[in-house]
């Protein structure tokens, strides 16, 4: 009995930490928190290798500055979070945050703030050209 308490405690742990950010800001710097995925027991890409981009090489192909992309009609997406492997992406997807990613789950970013439905899409296709380079 203990264990099945201990077990569903840890389960329901797990579940909450992959919820993403929800849009609060740092009060010590007023800057959007970023956050990462927390790490997946399977962490290894569809090809059976661990070649999946890290944090910084997929915010450098989004162009994001200060974890901000901005697209070219002056729209602002705030990058909330990098998972790197279709676990964390699944992960980020079932908790309800607007996820944008490659064509084939394996990494995905997630968009805070009010224009988070408008980015999605532009964001998705940015990072259907990190699919080839990975």
């Amino acid at each position: 009995m203990r264990r099945a308490i201990a077990t569903l405690g840890l389960a329901a742990a797990l579940v909450t930490s992959g919820c993403g950010d929800d849009g609060q800001t740092d009060a010590t710097s007023g800057e959007a928190e970023t956050s990462v995925a927390p790490a997946a027991s399977d962490t290894s890409t569809a090809g059976g290798s661990s070649g999946a981009p890290d944090e910084a090489a997929v915010l450098a192909h989004l162009g994001a500055e200060d974890d901000v992309v901005t697209l070219d009609d002056g729209t602002r997406c705030e990058i909330a979070a990098v998972a790197t492997s279709a676990a964390q992406v699944g992960t980020y997807e079932d908790a309800g945050d607007t996820v944008a990613k490659t064509p084939d789950g394996s990494v995905g970013v997630t968009i805070a703030g009010a224009e988070a439905a408008a980015c999605q899409a532009e964001l998705t296709q940015l990072l259907a050209g990190l699919e080839s380079a990975s």
